[in-house]
């Protein structure tokens, strides 16, 4: 079968937007940049879901208390193929009192050297109270799992990281 790949791309500049995805198979990309207040990405109910290998999502938010994944779904991607895959999830909030509630990602057993899923937030502000709710990175193969989050401003609050692979076999997990 030929691969497939799509790029969505979402721009929203005003107040209280909201932004959904689906994505279903390999190599897609999407950008979702939403500039104002009180924007949402991804909710309880739906996800923003990416469903398949090597796929990558970024999302771009300026604007007070924006909100990314929250919690009850939020953001998912999922590789349930025995491949060598690279997830990846890059979000930015520029700003203060913005939230990324829940970040979830699960790779099946992966073998093969360079598979693994990456998670990169970046919350800045002046007056900060940004909030990291919940980022679960599953690796069942030897593959590892990467989270860097970078808070600056004050009463930035990073809450809950689980991370689980075969580590006794491949790369350990790595937060930064």
């Amino acid at each position: 079968l030929a691969g497939t790949t799509a790029l969505v791309m979402t721009t929203a500049a005003a107040d209280q937007n909201e932004a959904f995805l689906l994505q279903t198979g390999n190599n897609h990309s999407a950008l979702i940049t939403q500039s104002g207040d009180k924007n949402d990405a991804g909710a309880a109910t739906p996800t923003m879901t990416q469903d398949g290998e090597n796929n990558q999502l970024v999302i771009l938010q300026s604007g007070d208390r924006n909100q990314i994944g929250l919690e009850g779904g939020g953001i998912y991607q999922d590789n349930p193929y025995d491949n060598g895959s690279l997830m990846r999830i890059g979000i930015t909030q520029s700003s203060d009192r913005n939230v990324v509630g829940q970040v979830m990602q699960s790779t099946a057993d992966q073998n093969e050297a360079g598979s693994g899923n990456s998670v990169d937030i970046t919350q800045s502000g002046w007056w900060g109270r940004n909030r990291v709710g919940y980022v679960k990175q599953i690796q069942a193969g030897t593959g590892n799992n990467q989270l860097e989050v970078e808070q600056s401003g004050s009463k930035d609050r990073l809450e809950t990281v689980t991370q689980t692979s075969n580590v006794a076999t491949g790369t350990p997990n790595r937060i930064t």
